[in-house]
């Protein structure tokens, strides 16, 4: 079970990127005043890596809370 688990999750993955390898053209993002240029696989990844950093910032600002919740003077 595994296995073939792992096999269709490697297959996802594969087509996953090769879609995003075919979208090379430019997209133009506006955020408040500053106009982006950037390619739009490039979007995904930034997504994946932002979503990243929020997930081991929440691990870290919880284990902190919880060390300081039993620190008793």
């Amino acid at each position: 079970m595994n296995r073939t688990k792992a096999i269709i999750i490697g297959i996802i993955i594969a087509i996953f990127i090769i879609i995003l390898m075919q979208n090379t053209e430019e997209v133009t993002i506006i955020i408040f005043f500053w106009d982006i240029n950037i390619a739009l696989y490039y979007i995904p990844i930034l997504m994946a890596v932002c979503f990243g950093l929020g997930f081991i910032t929440a691990k870290l600002w919880n284990r902190i809370s919880k060390k300081d919740e039993y620190d008793v003077f």
